[in-house]
């Protein structure tokens, strides 16, 4: 059985996806599954499905978040990590990983990328993020981050129990998500010191910082703060009215804060998020009993 799944979802341009795809495979161990997820599209010119990687076709329609799940669904091993089309691995990038989610009390690992269009370090989304999604640059060690969904590592069972990726938004507001899951647990994530992913920008497609990413947040923020003992605090009404005034002198984020004030008053996701909330902490409780079982029997073995 596969230590690790590596998912590799078609998402931007065929020639990206092949540079990963091909990346990965040069610098694999036997013990990394390799899951390429397409709506149907991708040609497999160098026959890699016959016995190189696991090839799942979706849905011509298939969003986003949609194949990623495909592909979490779709995989074998008790660790997952989603490398989107564009990102190129070095010799080994899943050593360190690997090597902290041995520690049973880590549910995820950030793993850092070299933006070379921005010459800067990506390591997660910062746990401080809202409104916006923040990506923590640099000097990671200063920041609580969460993973980011392109090279994060997760355990598969995590994810599972959430059903994966919240489909009805895109991947950097179900990054979002994600990490205030994390936060809702309480559960540990550990960053890696080493940098051995690279990219142009962390998604092989530009973004929507505009209106519709900031109205996806505000949603995702309305929900989790509806959460018992949530970590999610919103600002009242009248605050968030003189911020989006504020951000009328930077008309670059005025769509994003203004689908963003919209958006917290949106409780369209609350249901579901508090059901992935839930999931996800039932899901730890029994996992971190396990872990502390498993503990007591490895200390009376060494005893």
């Amino acid at each position: 059985m596969p230590r690790l799944s590596v998912i590799v979802p078609y998402i931007g341009n065929e020639l990206a996806l092949e540079r990963t795809i091909l990346a990965v495979l040069q610098h694999r161990s036997p013990s990394i599954e390799v899951v390429v997820v397409h709506p149907g599209n991708y040609s497999d010119p160098y026959d890699l499905g016959d016995d190189e990687i696991v090839l799942v076709s979706g849905p011509t329609t298939t969003g986003q978040t949609e194949l990623v799940n495909i592909g979490l669904h779709s995989a074998t091993a008790p660790l997952v990590q989603v490398i989107l089309p564009g990102t190129i691995v070095e010799e080994a990038w899943y050593d360190e990983p690997l090597e902290l989610l041995r520690n049973r009390s880590v549910a995820a690992v950030a793993a850092p990328i070299h933006l070379a269009q921005a010459d800067e370090i990506a390591v997660g989304v910062r746990n401080s993020s809202l409104p916006k999604s923040q990506i923590a640059c640099q000097n990671h060690r200063d920041y609580n981050v969460s993973p980011l969904i392109n090279g994060g590592v997760f355990r598969a069972d995590l994810l599972d129990s959430l059903g994966g990726l919240l489909e009805q938004v895109s991947i950097g507001s179900a990054e979002l998500d994600i990490a205030l899951v994390l936060r809702a647990m309480q559960a540990d994530v550990e960053c890696c010191h080493s940098v051995s992913l690279s990219a142009e920008t962390v998604y092989p497609i530009s973004r929507d910082a505009g209106y519709s990413e900031g109205h996806s947040m505000g949603r995702i923020a309305c929900g989790h703060a509806s959460v018992s003992d949530a970590a999610v605090k919103l600002d009242s009404l009248s605050v968030r009215m003189g911020r989006l005034a504020a951000g009328l002198l930077n008309p670059i984020s005025i769509a994003h804060r203004l689908g963003w004030t919209l958006g917290v008053q949106d409780s369209s996701l609350s249901r579901t998020i508090s059901g992935r909330v839930a999931s996800a902490r039932e899901y730890w409780s029994e996992w971190s009993h396990e872990s502390q079982r498993v503990d007591r029997g490895s200390t009376r073995r060494a005893a």
